[in-house]
């Protein structure tokens, strides 16, 4: 199956490191963005992400950076997919108290536009469907004000 998610990314008591610890975002984040406070060995490596908003609204972004390039140099298409579920899973899993466990089951991406390093990236999700079995996600990922991606994200119930 796939991720398994649960905790809150803004408490620092979940699983994963805290990487929040009072830092702050780089001059070249918008204001509004914090650094993801959740974090794992996984994040660490396709990050730096950072978020604003709280489930079930969290918004999370990103910078291009040379590590996310294809060798085009433009974003590659597996950064978003990891970024959906990543998302997805806080948005619906953390927007119940207490925070639900899923396990990501299947994400589909259709690409619409691209981006180039340097180009800061917006995903933002959508609940549509919060079952005792199955619950489905739609994100949607802009830059610089167009849409690149859309998702869609499943998830069930863990245990």
């Amino acid at each position: 199956m796939g991720t398994s998610h649960a905790g809150d990314p803004h408490d620092g008591a979940a699983s994963g490191s805290d990487s929040g610890s009072g830092a702050t975002a780089p001059a070249d984040v918008p204001e509004s963005f914090g650094p993801i406070l959740r974090s794992s060995p996984f994040l660490d490596h396709i990050g730096p992400l950072y978020s604003r908003g709280r489930p079930p609204g969290m918004v999370v972004g990103f910078r291009v950076l040379p590590q996310h390039a294809n060798n085009r140099m433009g974003l590659h298409g597996g950064v978003l997919p990891a970024i959906a579920d990543i998302l997805a899973g806080y948005n619906i899993a953390l927007s119940h108290e207490p925070p639900r466990r899923l396990v990501t089951t299947s994400i589909g991406l259709d690409y619409l536009g691209s981006a180039k390093i340097g180009d800061w990236i917006e995903a933002r999700c959508e609940s549509r469907h919060e079952g005792s079995r199955l619950c489905v996600v739609h994100c949607e990922f802009a830059c610089e004000g167009r849409v690149i991606a859309r998702a869609v994200a499943r998830f069930i119930p863990a245990g």
